[in-house]
């Protein structure tokens, strides 16, 4: 299966004013950001999509990751049978 939760790590090397959708302008600063997601489906397209800057930007975290380079992703895949003895 394709699915799972998974956690992106960004980095930005300065401080910078990114807009956010109808949110508007915010003050980002300098550092780490990590952000949670979870995909019920296409998982590895989800991630593939974080680590791309050139992309429609459609959701709150599309306009980070368009600025920030990807460290990498922690993924924690959906297998587990939490029924199992």
């Amino acid at each position: 299966m394709d699915n799972g939760l998974y956690i992106a790590i960004f980095y930005l090397p300065r401080p910078v004013k990114i807009r956010v959708g109808k949110l508007g302008k915010f003050h980002f600063k300098e550092g780490t950001y990590f952000y949670a997601g979870s995909a019920q489906r296409n998982l590895s397209a989800r991630l593939k999509r974080h680590s791309n800057k050139k992309k429609p930007l459609k959701w709150h975290i599309d306009y980070l990751s368009s600025k920030a380079r990807m460290l990498g992703l922690l993924q924690f895949l959906d297998h587990v049978n939490m029924n199992a003895n």
